[in-house]
């Protein structure tokens, strides 16, 4: 379990030497808000953090409502990143945090997500947002478009639970009144659902599409020969002629079942065996006993299919004909 914690200016100044004593193993620092507020223990707060091992990344905190353009609170910010050096291998992506809808949100925070990879560089971005906020204001449709991670915040579950959970999920808030040694007070609480060098791109920068592609590739152009009937397909088409034969075969069924429920309604309740049996032996018998047997049956069709005026009669003619054949 990777345990974090985010900062503001209401944690002030911890001590970073118990935090880090307590497990705490990553930070995020708020470091500006809207395009006017500066988290005034930002440098101690992200410096000390680093200083005593923990692995740090800096955040804003957006606010659409107030009318900035996102390109603004983009700049806004990254000079501060800038600034303080919190971008770069081994600290945290910068981080969006998005909690104030206003107009059109995910636009509004596509263009943050543009500027800020425009002004820093750099591909990785991680974006904050509840549970809630996202099923309301964004999406994963808009995380895969814009390719960025999510760090969840949902409350009241779990550690490592969120309600909204997928693999961009690599951080989730679970908790905002945890305590922790060396900050007094209620603390934001977190959990890594990734390793952190993966988090920071420790490891090489390999983009979501990148990853996307790869897998694609390998579905769509590694072909084997299928067992169902020995032709040579990748996977795809593996599992869509497995699903065509399965659709077919239970076609089949459903109507085998329902002509078979037909004969079973017609025979009165008897199994399709014994009705069989019992015609046959009519018929060897005597044949006027089976026309007559099969009268009700022959006249309830016809009359389906030809009216009352004409059934009765064409009934009478074979049930004649069928008594007649036996003489």
């Amino acid at each position: 379990m990777i345990t974090g914690i985010d900062v503001s200016s209401w944690q002030r100044t911890p001590d970073w030497g118990a935090v880090r004593g307590a497990g705490v193993e990553f930070a995020y620092v708020k470091l500006t808000e809207g395009t006017g507020y500066l988290n005034p223990n930002r440098d101690s707060q992200f410096r000390g953090a680093r200083a005593a091992g923990l692995v740090v990344g800096a955040y804003h905190f957006a606010r659409p409502d107030n009318g900035n353009s996102p390109q603004a609170e983009a700049d806004y910010f990254v000079g501060e990143v800038l600034r303080l050096g919190a971008h770069g291998d081994g600290l945290l992506p910068p981080c969006l945090d998005i909690e104030v809808a206003a107009g059109d949100v995910a636009g509004w925070c596509t263009s943050f997500v543009a500027r800020l990879r425009q002004r820093l560089g750099r591909h990785p971005v991680i974006v904050y947002a509840s549970t809630s906020f996202i099923n309301a204001n964004l999406s994963e449709g808009w995380a895969n478009a814009n390719d960025i991670r999510w760090w969840v915040a949902h409350y009241d579950r779990a550690p490592g639970e969120p309600g909204h959970r997928t693999p961009r999920v690599v951080i989730h808030q679970y908790t905002r009144t945890g305590r922790v040694n060396g900050i007094a007070g209620d603390v934001d609480m977190n959990l890594a659902m990734r390793p952190l060098h993966d988090i920071t791109g420790s490891e090489g920068d390999v983009s979501y599409e990148d990853a996307y592609n790869a897998i694609r590739d390998f579905v769509f152009n590694n072909r084997f020969v299928s067992m169902v009937d020995g032709h040579e397909r990748n996977i795809v088409d593996y599992l869509r002629q497995t699903e065509k034969i399965a659709a077919e075969t239970q076609a089949k069924a459903v109507e085998s079942n329902a002509v078979l429920g037909d004969a079973y309604a017609l025979s009165g309740g008897r199994s399709i065996g014994a009705l069989v049996a019992e015609l046959a032996s009519r018929a060897a018998a005597d044949p006027a006993s089976l026309a007559d047997a099969l009268r009700p049956h022959l006249t309830a069709v016809l009359q389906d299919v030809l009216g009352d005026g004409y059934a009765d009669h064409i009934v009478d003619r074979i049930a004649d004909r069928l008594a007649g054949g036996a003489q």
